[in-house]
């Protein structure tokens, strides 16, 4: 229970570092991290509640690119996101 207690505090900081960043904060967030712990279907299920929010989102459709296009994400390339 500990575990799971420790997992909630992360999305949650992550979430309002995401709503109080910048947009390289924001980019920094969804690539560093997002992407990469939502290749986990569990973890990126974790975060769905995300889609309710109407920032956080968009983290969340960005950090899905990674897994859903095989580790290829639009995001860097010019005219993405």
């Amino acid at each position: 229970m500990k575990f799971l207690r420790v997992l909630e505090d992360l999305k949650n900081w992550l979430g309002e570092l995401y709503k109080n960043g910048d947009e390289t904060i924001r980019k920094c967030i969804v690539q560093a991290s997002l992407e990469h712990l939502f290749e986990q279907k569990p973890i990126r299920k974790f975060f769905s509640a995300w889609r309710n929010d109407a920032v956080l989102r968009v983290a969340y459709e960005e950090a899905c690119l990674w897994p859903d296009g095989g580790g290829r994400t639009p995001l860097g390339k010019a005219g993405g996101k």
